[in-house]
């Protein structure tokens, strides 16, 4: 019965590496400082199809899902959510943002769907700035 159970969970979860989304923006911040990683936000809006693409195919790439969650502290937030940061403001959806923990841009934001060899590009990008920005 456990070999089953155990066949079922692997089959199912795909051994997927696991992206945490943080839905605050200032915890995820804290969270960048601890673990002295970059943070990577998505502005998205649960009623745009290009958004739940986006979120659901090209940030669920294996490659760029093992990017996130080991590398970077993600953090998503609703187009309407009043109490976002002013800095975190697109009239275009989704959009992604690169942030230091210190909620500095570490590159400019990139508006719209992108494919995920393109974004995995940007991230390994993101990473080497990070390092001669914040690491010493």
């Amino acid at each position: 019965m456990f070999r089953i159970l155990l066949f079922f969970v692997i089959v199912t979860t795909g051994w997927s590496e696991s992206i945490r989304w943080y839905h605050d923006y200032h915890q995820a911040l804290e969270e960048a400082k601890q673990q002295n990683k970059p943070v990577y936000l998505l502005l998205k809006s649960d009623h745009c199809p290009w958004c739940v693409k986006f979120k659901n195919e090209t940030l669920m790439d294996p490659s760029v899902e093992k990017l996130l969650s080991h590398h970077f502290i993600t953090v998503t937030i609703d187009w309407k959510d009043k109490n976002r940061p002013d800095t975190i403001r697109s009239g275009t959806v989704p959009t992604s943002f690169f942030l230091g923990p210190d909620g500095r841009f570490i590159i400019k934001p990139e508006i719209g769907f992108w494919e995920s060899e393109e974004i995995a590009s940007d991230l390994r990008y993101v990473l080497k700035k990070f390092k001669k920005r914040y690491i010493r």
